[in-house]
């Protein structure tokens, strides 16, 4: 039944990815990749706060859109960029409409700026994981890919898996626990 709702939002077969925080290192390597393997959608949406449009264009040629653009995911492969904010409510539903998957990696990162303003930490990483997630579910996505890290384990003797309990040391590593619930 699964494939028979895609082929009927989608007859090309085609999967259209959301990639927040796609302008970054990690961001950029999966838009390299999904484009080089083809027959994908690929938006992104970055505040462009770390990264640059010009990073993004090293990888792959990209439309930009902006809020104002009547969006809808096209039925060929091309990548789009809005350039926005995680925090905003209107533009999280505006990036996540028509999307299949949506692989969220946008996030304040590291422990030292956590400490220095955890609530610059918490508003970017729990608030604004709590809207692409809600957007997600508004536009009836399928598939949500979240990107956390070893942080809110805190400190452990390796290996880190799944199964250690979160003892996070820092409010990075509680922002990146509460996205994991």
């Amino acid at each position: 039944m699964v494939n028979e709702i895609k082929r009927s939002r989608n007859p090309n077969h085609l999967k259209r990815w959301l990639i927040t925080g796609g302008c970054g290192f990690i961001g950029r390597n999966l838009v390299k990749h999904l484009s080089d393997e083809g027959n994908h959608y690929i938006r992104i949406l970055d505040n462009l706060t770390v990264s640059k449009k010009e990073d993004l264009a090293e990888v792959s040629p990209f439309t930009e859109l902006d809020s104002n653009t009547s969006i809808q995911a096209p039925d060929s492969p091309v990548i789009e960029l809005i350039i926005g904010d995680i925090k905003d409510p209107e533009t999280a539903i505006f990036a996540t409409k028509d999307i299949d998957i949506v692989v969220h990696l946008a996030a304040n990162t590291g422990v030292g700026p956590s400490v220095e303003n955890p609530k610059k930490d918490m508003e970017d990483n729990v608030y604004g994981t709590f809207n692409i997630l809600e957007a997600a579910r508004q536009n009836k996505v399928r598939r949500f890919i979240f990107a956390s890290s070893g942080a809110p384990v805190g400190e452990c003797v390796p290996p880190i898996h799944e199964e250690v309990a979160p003892h996070p040391v820092s409010p990075y590593g509680a922002s990146k626990l509460a996205g994991e619930g």
